[in-house]
């Protein structure tokens, strides 16, 4: 999918602040709910996850739950068995942000980065984890979009194409506003990027002026003597790009030469060992926080769901149902298992009163018994 959605979607102002005062608030009540249920251990068999929980996902003033798996086939862990199923319980989903677009959690979970649309120019703000809070961060005519946090949750970058040439490139600023620096030269157009945990460098897909769309390439440059290296040469587009929690791998979404289909691929931080992921499709990848899982969007009958698979490949599982928007542009966050993500237009229009920043919680289940789900779930 072309990054050009994005800017078809710059066609409304900003909702009224009561409005958005509202939608935190009752995303305060529901994180409440959420941070009193405590982290579940691992669940046994399918059949057992579902004739528990068909009893007891449903709480009043809470989420709806339901259960997704890797595998319709139960799994005895004490069998040997190579096929091991995964499943995961998810919460319904929560409208935390309204409009905003391209969410990023801070490093330490607390804050939230995020686009915001006003006409045909775009913002950089901030939020806290609730909802409530938002701040302005960037204020120009031009589109800033994309940003992800420096290691030390102090800086932000970005994408703009405030530029005279009109060329996205990176550029980073302070909470304040100020210090604003560009990250990358004008040279390369770029679409996204993001920190590595060092703080040495960040990695981004560009296009070089003397190169073509379907050049698109990954490319890490050093924040300390901008040196660029290209991680990818050989495949037709590779885009948006994440480094892993310990930096030694890096997540993207590609296309092959001659294929219409985006996957998800891994690459090693020194471009060796690249790898495909996903063979059914797969676009906006982000890293779990142990680097165990990458989560993604993939298009399913008419809209983008969120899945979820190993990283190193395996039985996807998908996470969402959505039958009215896309949901793309996922974050993980690094101490729980919160992850956000936006909603853009699909084949089905959105609803203004639904488009923005969305919240879910996943767990994995195994090992656990009736007793400790009902009393992890137990309304408040």
């Amino acid at each position: 999918m072309d990054e050009n959605d994005a800017h078809q979607e710059k066609r409304g102002s900003h909702r009224a602040e009561a409005s958005a005062q509202g939608a935190a608030a009752r995303t305060a009540r529901t994180m409440s709910t959420i941070m009193t249920k405590r982290r579940l251990a691992h669940l046994s068999t399918t059949s057992c996850i579902r004739e528990i929980l068909m009893r007891t996902c449903i709480l009043p003033g809470a989420f709806l739950l339901f259960i997704a798996s890797s595998c319709s086939k139960s799994f005895n862990p004490l069998e040997n068995s190579s096929e091991q199923t995964k499943d995961i319980i998810v919460s319904a989903p929560q409208l935390l942000i309204p409009n905003g677009k391209h969410p990023q959690w801070s490093p330490d979970d607390q804050w939230i980065a995020y686009a915001l649309y006003s006409g045909s120019s775009s913002d950089i703000y901030i939020t806290s984890r609730d909802g409530g809070g938002a701040r302005q961060i960037t204020n120009d005519d031009a589109n800033d979009e994309y940003p992800f946090w420096a290691p030390d949750g102090n800086t932000i970058g970005f994408s703009s194409d405030r530029r005279e040439n009109q060329n996205y490139n990176i550029f980073t600023v302070s909470l304040d506003g100020t210090e604003i620096t560009q990250a990358t030269p004008d040279s390369i157009g770029v679409q996204a990027g993001d920190w590595s945990p060092n703080g040495e460098s960040i990695v981004f897909d560009g296009i070089n002026e003397t190169l073509t769309l379907s050049a698109n390439s990954i490319l890490v440059i050093t924040t300390a003597n901008k040196q660029i290296a290209f991680l990818t040469t050989n495949l037709a587009y590779a885009g948006r790009p994440k480094f892993s929690p310990d930096g030694k791998k890096i997540v993207f979404e590609a296309l092959e030469h001659n294929s219409p289909l985006y996957n998800i691929w891994t690459i090693n931080a020194d471009g060796t060992a690249l790898k495909k992921i996903t063979t059914a499709g797969g676009e906006y990848p982000c890293w779990s926080p142990d680097g165990a899982w990458i989560a993604y969007s993939n298009m399913t009958t008419d809209n983008y769901d969120l899945y979820i698979i190993g990283s190193d490949g395996g039985q996807p599982i998908q996470v969402t149902h959505s039958t009215d928007a896309n949901e793309v542009r996922a974050s993980w966050s690094s101490n729980d298992n919160f992850i956000i993500y936006d909603t853009m237009m699909g084949t089905k229009k959105v609803s203004p009163n639904n488009a923005g920043i969305y919240l879910i919680q996943i767990d994995f289940l195994d090992h656990i018994s009736k007793q400790q789900v009902q009393q992890s779930f137990r309304p408040l």
